[in-house]
């Protein structure tokens, strides 16, 4: 069954729109919070923060904040600063004044 051309150029331009979307969102999530990370030895795990200024961000930015954790959890290694701290349980923690979202990023839990 073949599409008539408005019908193909109109998916086409939702698709375009979407994927722009997308990557400004995740250029605006790499951009805007600050970013931090530390080896908490009392707890045995390392954490890595992400920090906005304001609760609008953290609740905008919780779904990327969640994908962030799967890449972490996919290779804990590119996002250590020792190899060594890889096989320990991985947290992201994403702040703002009001609010702290917590997610997991290892398979690993906390002491």
């Amino acid at each position: 069954m073949e599409q008539s051309p408005q019908k193909r150029a109109k998916l086409i331009a939702n698709v375009a729109v979407s994927l722009v979307a997308i990557g400004a969102y995740s250029l605006l999530y790499t951009k805007l919070p600050g970013r931090s990370a530390s080896y908490a030895r009392g707890a045995g795990a390392y954490y890595h923060y992400r920090e906005c200024t304001s609760d609008f961000q953290a609740h905008a930015f919780r779904l990327a904040a969640y994908a962030e954790s799967w890449l972490i959890r996919s290779n804990p290694k590119r996002f250590v600063n020792d190899p060594a701290w890889a096989d320990l349980p991985q947290v992201l923690i994403l702040k703002s004044p009001g609010q702290v979202f917590r997610f997991r990023a290892s398979e690993k839990t906390e002491n």
